[in-house]
């Protein structure tokens, strides 16, 4: 299990006021984890600022095994309704 999910360091939800997709960045240390949830029924999109904590690159989805490109302190990705991803760091 990563040391984010169990040592708090929260950042803010990064899906703004839709009350159906949520998404927040937990950081410690080096390790660095993005859960992203989408309650709706229908596919949605995050465009969202996760720079400082996460550095431009490859993460990956650990439920899913999906690849994430983070550019220019950006993450883009959408999420199809009724799931859920959480991106951490390619190894």
């Amino acid at each position: 299990m990563h040391f984010s999910v169990r040592f708090l360091s929260n950042r803010r939800s990064l899906a703004g006021q839709r009350r159906w997709f949520y998404a927040f960045v937990r950081a410690h240390l080096e390790d660095r984890m993005v859960a992203i949830f989408n309650r709706g029924k229908t596919e949605s999109k995050i465009d969202s600022q996760v720079a400082p904590e996460f550095a431009d690159g490859d993460y990956v989805d650990a439920l899913n095994g999906g690849h994430v490109d983070v550019r220019n302190g950006r993450l883009v990705l959408a999420l199809p309704g009724q799931t859920a991803a959480l991106l951490t760091r390619a190894r």
